[in-house]
């Protein structure tokens, strides 16, 4: 599942709404959730954290962007939490406008503060670090790395580098062949005589007169090709 975009953004191409998750979970077991994210909604965010912690399969999240605010608290449902190489994740409090009069805003002031708790109460299940500390970083709008994500407890480990595939000890062989038998055919031997060339030469080193190549009439001299057959293992 991938979330790029705004969370709660339900009218661009690419939503990430509580809705569309919903449905993508259907029927699903594990499932990989990648995020790259400014935020958006803390509601909208939160519903789609409580429906990965209620699916009931392994929830691997990978960050391949920024996992910032409101996606940072859908980051914390993974039973993994995996960063990319370059990734940030940022907590901070929530904010919002607010149109109104006094009583209007202190109500908001009050929301306000009971959902930064809230997400201080998920990212400290996350970390095991003391509520007071989140809510410092919080405050301080806290950018974190990929290294610091996971040495402070927000992410448990680094995605794996894409493993090196071990070189094909037979490929400058079969170029080489490529090479003989392109070669082979300049010289006006049929695709069919220079693969027979070639074939035979896995047994026994040819010499000229054994090889073949005196089979029909040359445009040039053979001694740069069998030098290429002689190299070659066998």
């Amino acid at each position: 599942m991938e979330l790029y975009g705004i969370v709660g953004d339900d009218w661009s191409d690419t939503p990430i709404t509580a809705h569309a998750v919903a449905e993508f979970l259907q029927g699903k077991q594990d499932i990989t959730v990648s995020i790259n994210s400014a935020g958006g909604s803390y509601f909208e965010g939160i519903a789609i954290y409580n429906l990965l912690r209620a699916h009931p399969h392994k929830i691997t999240v990978q960050v391949i962007g920024d996992a910032a605010s409101a996606a940072s608290v859908i980051a914390m449902a993974g039973d993994e939490i995996l960063m990319g190489e370059g990734t940030f994740m940022m907590i901070h409090n929530c904010w919002g406008y607010v149109i109104g009069n006094r009583q209007d805003l202190a109500q908001s002031i009050e929301l306000m503060a009971e959902i930064d708790s809230a997400m201080a109460d998920l990212y400290t299940a996350q970390t095991g670090k003391d509520k007071a500390e989140i809510i410092k970083m919080m405050d301080d709008e806290t950018w974190l790395n990929a290294e610091n994500a996971i040495e402070q407890g927000f992410a448990t480990g680094k995605l794996p580098e894409k493993v090196a595939t071990e070189p094909d000890p037979n490929q400058a062989q079969r170029k080489a062949k490529a090479q003989i038998e392109s070669a082979l055919r300049a010289q006006g031997f049929s695709r069919g005589q220079s693969r027979e060339i070639l074939k035979n030469y896995k047994t026994a080193p040819m010499s000229r007169a054994g090889s073949g190549l005196n089979s029909v009439k040359p445009r040039a001299d053979y001694s740069q090709i069998l030098e290429q057959l002689n190299s070659l293992e066998h």
